[in-house]
């Protein structure tokens, strides 16, 4: 699937954007190459393709993007061994003790050397897709990594000015209701199947027992001693319309997503000629039109 994982967010304003406007916005951040002596750089590219071009991919009214960065991992390791080499030569030179001040002009003469003689093929290069919903007020980022989130809200702000986006907020504690589930399957909302697999933690210390359930059948005793014990459900593995298996976690992050038998079947009727553009949009069609009904269908249930 397009997207293995996501996180949702909310666009807590009326956001009117079409395609044109929103391309627009987006070409005055598009990817560069990485130069000799950046240690990162990041910017827009084309959904489909990966190049530094058309960088909006519009579907039945969302829009998606695409955002890469390119890194040089330098090892924190290698620069303070360096460092502190030649801090011991500056010592033995002068006789006498590194000011602080000295110390940290070495450190980041070292990083910088580091980044410039840095191998461009070790350079690490990543890609975050994320939706924009604009009728429905939220986007969908296919990450569940706090800072892959900040990076694609961060350069979306950057290229639209003004970009209202709030995390979503419950109304009751999402591990509650998901114990509640294993507690008694009438809990279980009619639109989800609880499938084989959990994660149960100790609800008053932090550094408790875990307990991760595979291949388990949840409703069975060895299950509920945990929660009798005063477990609670963080992970719940489920099957969602029919259609998409993931695994719901209590910050409400969806992660491992893959299509039922039946959407699987769909998508290959979709895909057409089978050419990779044709499988491209058939896939991006069958992923928005899920997570347009998904979102509001898993945030509904812990409102």
């Amino acid at each position: 699937m397009l997207f293995s994982k996501v996180k949702f967010f909310k666009i807590n304003k009326d956001f009117p954007i079409d395609e044109k406007s929103l391309s627009q916005s987006l070409n005055a951040h598009l990817f560069t190459k990485i130069e000799k002596t950046q240690i990162s750089t990041q910017g827009f590219v084309n959904p489909f393709n990966q190049f530094a071009n058309n960088p909006v991919y519009g579907v039945s009214g969302s829009f998606l993007v695409t955002l890469r960065e390119d890194s040089k991992s330098i090892p924190p390791s290698a620069v303070k061994r360096k460092t502190d080499y030649r801090v011991r030569e500056l010592e033995k030179k002068k006789g006498e003790a590194a000011s602080k001040e000295d110390k940290l002009e070495i450190k980041e003469q070292v990083l910088s050397e580091m980044i410039s003689a840095f191998p461009l093929d070790f350079i690490k290069t990543k890609y975050i897709n994320a939706i924009i919903f604009p009728s429905e007020q939220y986007i969908a980022i296919d990450s569940v990594s706090t800072k892959d989130c900040e990076s694609m809200k961060g350069m979306l702000k950057a290229s639209i000015g003004a970009l209202p986006v709030i995390d979503y907020e419950c109304d009751s504690m999402p591990s509650s209701v998901m114990t509640s589930w294993l507690q008694d399957e009438e809990n279980v909302p009619d639109e989800l199947t609880i499938l084989q697999e959990c994660q149960l933690k100790d609800d008053v210390d932090e550094r408790g027992a875990v307990v991760h359930c595979k291949n388990q059948d949840l409703s069975a005793e060895e299950v509920e001693s945990h929660l009798d014990a005063g477990k609670v459900a963080v992970m719940i593995a489920v099957e969602w319309n029919d259609s998409l298996k993931f695994k719901l976690k209590e910050d409400l992050t969806i992660q491992g997503i893959s299509y039922s038998e039946l959407m699987k079947e769909r998508l290959k009727d979709d895909c057409g000629d089978g050419a990779a553009s044709s499988r491209f949009d058939a896939e991006l069609a069958l992923t928005v039109e899920s997570l347009r009904m998904l979102a509001p269908n898993i945030l509904q249930i812990f409102a």
